[in-house]
């Protein structure tokens, strides 16, 4: 019989946790135990990231953790449960994960999105208006705003993406 490779279980483990080195005492930690780490959101849903897609690690799973392993907690939502509200994320300063649902703010409404990736053209159809009378801006923690041009595809889990903003584009006036 082969034998199992199992990683090491040297004490202690240091992943990181928002950016920040943690120390576990063992290789192997519950979510919960994970989360408790995190002293602002101890109850918020927890996520390996990845390149590609952040993986929900429930409180009770238990993992094997590596320090090259990296988590994010996020604050849990209070509606529409599996969807990650991006303006909460921002608001507490969090990067939102990759690969799920998430629930925008379009002019004062929320949406759930199924992408992190997405255009002009589709946000502005979440609240029935068209590219060429609507121009798109994407709101930034700290009031920063930016133009979302026609061919920009807009990454929801930019750090700091609160919300976006639609403004009538004005008819511009001949010269003769």
């Amino acid at each position: 019989m082969a034998a199992i490779d199992t990683p090491r279980t040297s004490k202690p483990i240091r992943p990181t946790l928002n950016g920040q080195v943690v120390e576990l005492e063992d290789a192997k930690a519950t979510g919960r135990a994970i989360k408790a780490n995190d002293h602002e959101f101890p109850n918020g849903r927890l996520f390996v990231e990845s390149d590609d897609v952040d993986v929900e690690v429930l409180d009770d799973m238990t993992v094997v953790v590596r320090e090259t392993d990296a988590y994010i907690v996020i604050p849990s939502s209070a509606d529409d449960g599996d969807a990650v509200d991006l303006e909460e994320c921002a608001k507490h300063g969090r990067r939102p994960p990759r690969g799920h649902t998430y629930r925008v703010r379009v002019d004062g409404s929320k949406f759930t999105v199924a992408s992190a990736a997405t255009t002009r053209a589709e946000v502005l159809a979440l609240v029935n208006k068209n590219a060429q009378d609507w121009s798109l801006n994407q709101k930034l923690h700290g009031g920063r705003r930016l133009r979302i041009e026609q061919d920009d595809v807009i990454d929801l889990c930019r750090p700091g993406m609160e919300r976006f903003e639609t403004v009538r584009r004005q008819a511009q006036q001949g010269h003769g």
